[in-house]
């Protein structure tokens, strides 16, 4: 009967993909972020930048050209300019921040 010699991994050694993920941003305050990616119309446009945490991208406030009119809330969404999603957050949160927007897609996408 022929053996085959038995594949071991050597001690201490990971693979890159078996590391975890490094977040900066808790999960409640993302989550507190996500809250207010809706009902805000205000709040954008006071700001003078946004940012959309499905594209990634940040923009102006006068760039939002379409809005959902929640009429159960009393309330309007935007919808990003750059790729038609409503996951928008005024500058309220640290949208200029690539991590920020990258853990908040994570988490929602």
């Amino acid at each position: 009967m022929l053996r085959l010699p038995q594949l071991h991994k050597p001690p201490n050694v990971t693979c890159e993909c078996m590391k975890p993920s490094e977040t900066k941003y808790s999960s409640h305050f993302l989550e507190h972020a996500h809250k207010s990616c809706s009902l805000h119309k205000a709040e954008v446009l006071t700001g003078n930048i946004c940012g959309c945490f499905y594209c990634e991208q940040t923009f102006e406030p006068i760039e939002i050209e379409e809005w959902i009119e929640e009429n159960f809330a009393n309330g309007e969404t935007a919808i990003c300019p750059k790729c038609g999603i409503d996951a928008v957050l005024s500058s309220k949160f640290p949208i200029t921040d690539k991590q920020f927007l990258r853990e908040m897609n994570t988490l929602w996408f």
